[in-house]
């Protein structure tokens, strides 16, 4: 085994990511969660034609303490889904363990939908049952059974079918957390030849490939120069459109210090999410922007308290067709501070508006 940190994971898009849950988080708080809240503030609308039994029904009805409790439970858990649909694309979010984000997604997705279809009691199945007569009913009951089956398939199994689809969908676009390396040295310096470093992988963060906790590996200077270019290869994929990588090579909190013209939306930004956001605009106002990496990288990086720290800089080459169509290239420099494994700190100069490249 190198010294390298191993490729990302498959990730999904940005975009479906955010789709999927931020429909989800709006299809809890606005169907489930408001009639929750509207029924335990004293609301009685629909409760009729709750898919419950007549029991259910009749304590729904008469609002007693026991029921009125269960719905402000319900408010609670419904508020705790969207803030877990949310955490999945929001940078606050990325603390928490995937799994303990995807795992309640997947089993909630898959009750809903076996409640749709019917596997539950109430649903498609059993809706249709009832209203075609193959399921027997008591004849005393016939009307109201009627009524609620068909109140139950035209609105509660449809909405449940797209509940649990959407947190499926929520589940299956959250990507696997990028490994944070944390490296321990058995000696300070690398210029004297390998050093021997423990790598150490958070529990949670991804699946694969697996690293043993305390695992030894041996890491050499081409080794730590290495993962520098790694990392700054990964900064010019991210401006080029692979914006999940934001959350991989960005720490935290960290500050950008653009020196070109224009570039003043920059100075604000500081979380990973908002660079991601801030990238997305910059290429929508300029159709078929490319970077590209130019000339050799400068990598200073070292161990400082267990951690690869330090700075890493190389020229790019940055084109993007005129309003004629021709090709305008310019070149700049970027200067990265990397902080335990992450970018902390960005400087950026390029050749502006009248400028010239590096290489010809």
């Amino acid at each position: 085994m190198d010294g390298r940190p191993p490729p990302p994971p498959t990730r999904r898009t940005l975009p479906v990511r955010r789709w999927a849950a931020y429909t989800t988080c709006a299809w809890t708080l606005t169907g489930y969660g408001t009639l929750k809240l509207y029924w335990a503030l004293g609301g009685t609308a629909l409760t009729s034609s709750a898919p419950l039994p007549r029991s259910g029904r009749e304590e729904l009805a008469a609002q007693t303490p026991g029921t009125m409790a269960g719905h402000w439970v319900s408010v609670g858990l419904v508020l705790l889904g969207a803030l877990a649909a949310l955490a999945t694309v929001r940078s606050w979010g990325h603390v928490l363990p995937r799994r303990l984000l995807t795992v309640p997604m997947w089993i909630t997705g898959a009750l809903m939908v076996l409640r749709a279809l019917g596997a539950l009691g109430f649903g498609f199945v059993g809706d249709a049952m009832v209203l075609t007569g193959v399921l027997h009913v008591d004849p005393a009951d016939a009307e109201i059974a009627h009524h609620l089956s068909r109140v139950d398939l035209l609105l509660w199994s449809p909405y449940f079918l797209v509940w649990g689809l959407l947190w499926g969908a929520t589940a299956w676009a959250t990507p696997r957390r990028p490994p944070r390396w944390r490296v321990t040295a058995a000696a300070r310096g690398v210029g004297s030849g390998p050093v021997t470093i423990t790598v150490v992988r958070p529990p949670c963060y991804c699946r694969e490939p697996r690293v043993p906790e305390g695992q030894m590996i041996l890491m050499g200077d081409n080794d730590v120069r290495q993962f520098g270019i790694d990392v700054y290869d990964q900064w010019t994929a991210m401006w080029n459109g692979e914006l999940d990588l934001a959350e991989k090579i960005m720490a935290p909190e960290f500050v950008l210090r653009y020196a070109q013209a224009g570039t003043e939306a920059f100075d604000d930004v500081r979380t990973p999410q908002q660079l991601a956001d801030i990238i997305a605009t910059w290429h929508r106002g300029r159709r078929g922007l490319r970077f590209v990496t130019e000339g050799s990288a400068v990598v200073d990086l070292a161990l400082v308290d267990g951690t690869l720290t330090g700075l890493v800089a190389r020229p790019y080459l940055a084109t993007v067709p005129d309003e004629d169509g021709l090709t305008v290239a310019r070149s700049g420099t970027d200067t990265l501070r990397i902080t335990g494994g992450l970018i902390s700190e960005v400087w950026s100069v390029s050749s502006g508006a009248a400028g010239r490249t590096f290489y010809h």
